[in-house]
């Protein structure tokens, strides 16, 4: 996340959406950058992008193991932006992707 930050692509405290198939406008978390994690409105706590997709992906009946998920493909900032294409432009940035 810190690295999204300072590369000017999110701000810290910026509202995600969760996002699979469709938009959840009611499933939001704020990013915490500072500690590579996002608070989820609905509860207050802090989570890793990863757990808290699986989790959501669970309660809306996408998911039905324990398995982990690539949690960057299940969040969407407000202009539509899908957080692991963020994540993408940071590494091809870095000189890890052509």
């Amino acid at each position: 996340m810190q690295e999204l930050v300072e590369a000017n692509l999110v701000r810290d405290g910026q509202t995600l959406y969760f996002y699979h198939t469709q938009l959840f406008q009611n499933e939001q978390v704020e990013i915490m950058a500072s500690d590579n994690k996002v608070r989820y409105k609905a509860d207050g706590r802090a989570y890793s992008v990863s757990d808290l997709a699986k989790v959501l992906l669970i309660k809306h009946g996408f998911k039905r193991d324990e398995h982990g998920v690539a949690g960057p493909r299940y969040w969407k900032t407000e202009s539509g932006a899908l957080l692991n294409d963020l994540n993408e432009q940071v590494r091809a940035r870095r000189g890890e992707r052509r």
